[in-house]
């Protein structure tokens, strides 16, 4: 099969990152203005809309850092996305696309209710600010973490960070095999769940105030069993699915928050 080289998808991939990080910038803004008050900061003048603005800066660059990782490494160490081999090898997108939408939708699903109900049982231990409400977070706020999360944050974790591991720990473990063993996918899908966990870390601490042991263990375990899962999809199944699935959670928690405000109010 004749192989392209993968301009086309990696100006998708760039395109759909950038409108991801730009999805943040709403909720980047009220975040800032609100820790600005909290802290009597004065800018100088400056524009607190140009500070938000310049604080997606890092993330796209980071994103931009992933897609090249992915596209130069993802396919050599065993890993797939549907646009990647639509631009490649002209393999129908829809088509191998399709037969992974019930178990990326189911699973992101699955994913949005445990995060919801691990926060229930953390009730008791949680400070205030961290109190699960289900209220609804809002249209803007649901939709930066539908597009934000689910493709600049897959982006980085899987199509870079993931297969960067798996490329590195198969060339230093296991370098006589023709291939990743499965030992050393899972250890990649470990480590970039740690990874993406500990990422929380600053959100996290903005809204605590505080990091306890239990605010830490709360931050690990949710959002590190999200990691697990995407990481396993992004193996199994491709890319777009791990994407779907990161969606279908913040669509699940969106969903599930608006209808119980409805019968608490």
């Amino acid at each position: 099969m004749k192989k392209r080289k993968p301009w086309r998808s990696f100006f998708i991939f760039l395109m759909l990152g950038t409108i991801g990080c730009l999805s943040l910038y709403p909720v980047t803004l009220t975040l800032i203005e609100q820790q600005l008050q909290g802290l009597g900061i004065d800018l100088g003048g400056i524009p607190i809309e140009v500070v938000a603005f310049l604080s997606l800066i890092n993330p796209w660059i980071l994103t931009l850092i992933a897609i090249c990782i992915g596209h130069f490494l993802a396919e050599r160490s065993g890993l797939t996305s549907f646009i990647y081999n639509r631009d490649v090898y002209s393999i129908p997108f829809w088509h191998s696309f399709k037969p992974t939408l019930t178990i990326g939708i189911s699973s992101g699903a699955a994913v949005g209710g445990i995060l919801m109900l691990g926060d229930l049982l953390f009730k008791p231990w949680l400070p205030q600010s961290l109190q699960p409400t289900f209220e609804f977070p809002g249209l803007l706020h649901t939709l930066s973490g539908i597009l934000y999360g689910g493709i600049v944050e897959e982006i980085m974790m899987r199509w870079g960070l993931m297969t960067l591991l798996v490329f590195l720990l198969w060339k230093i473990a296991a370098r006589k095999k023709e291939g990743p063993p499965t030992v050393i996918y899972w250890s990649a899908i470990i480590i970039s769940s740690f990874v993406f966990a500990i990422g929380h870390y600053g959100a996290t601490l903005a809204v605590a105030q505080e990091m306890t042991a239990v605010v830490f263990l709360r931050m690990m375990l949710l959002n590190g069993a999200g990691g697990l899962v995407f990481g396993w999809l992004f193996w199994k199944k491709g890319l777009e699915t791990a994407i779907t699935a990161h969606m279908m959670t913040h669509v699940t928690i969106g969903v599930v928050s608006f209808i119980a405000a409805m019968f608490i109010r």
